[in-house]
């Protein structure tokens, strides 16, 4: 039990968080130290010596679409109140959704014996992640560019989910009315960009033969 309410130890970032201190009294031997640092090279070998790239495509999918929920949650009422179809990135993500599962199947009954199908889906499952990185980077913050995951802008000790778009409606709600036009074009803009991400996502988990999308997509 958390009898002193501490977000973490005393000594956390003081000068008095020293090599002795965290030796003799937080982690006497660097025992835990040395757990973590056995569990990440366990993963960084696992990463490297799967046939397969461990990286659960349908887990993605649903993380994808819970984000997708907590955005409509929070700011759905907000967004559609300015005109913005929410319903598109609502049909995105259940398309790639839909697509990741079709994608998992191929997975589970790939002949393993062919190295050919082998790297054909390790390279799919490589650009799948690759696409949800925006070249342009996030707005106002050009090194930035996953859509999804990113350091919050208000908060570097928290994550944010479509951190683009949640650091410019943060924005919005705290600057006077009168100057949120320009901020609602950056969301509009960001918000069709979120939803070409996923599509385009969808579309490298797609057969090589079908993997750009049919015109009426």
């Amino acid at each position: 039990m958390n009898t002193y309410k501490l977000g973490s130890y005393p000594l956390y970032h003081t000068m008095y968080e020293t090599f002795y201190a965290v030796d003799q009294l937080i982690d006497r031997g660097f025992k835990s130290h040395q757990a973590v640092a056995q569990t990440t090279a366990e993963l960084v070998r696992s990463l490297a010596d799967s046939l397969i790239i461990p990286f659960d495509v349908t887990d993605f999918a649903s993380n994808l679409q819970a984000l997708v929920n907590t955005l409509d949650t929070e700011y759905g009422i907000l967004l559609r109140s300015q005109g913005i179809n929410f319903d598109w990135i609502k049909q995105a993500a259940g398309n790639f959704s839909s697509e990741a599962e079709t994608f998992k199947t191929l997975i589970d009954n790939v002949n393993k014996n062919d190295p050919f199908a082998i790297r054909r889906i390790n390279d799919q499952l490589l650009l799948m992640e690759r696409a949800f990185l925006d070249p342009a980077g996030l707005p106002g913050r050009p090194q930035s560019r996953h859509i999804l995951f990113a350091e919050s802008s208000v908060d570097s000790y928290a994550g944010s989910s479509f951190p683009g778009l949640v650091d410019a409606l943060f924005e919005i709600e705290s600057i006077p009315e009168a100057d949120t036009e320009a901020r609602w074009e950056i969301v509009k803009h960001h918000f069709s960009v979120v939803v070409f991400t996923i599509r385009s996502a969808q579309s490298t988990l797609r057969e090589v033969s079908t993997f750009m999308p049919e015109l009426h997509d």
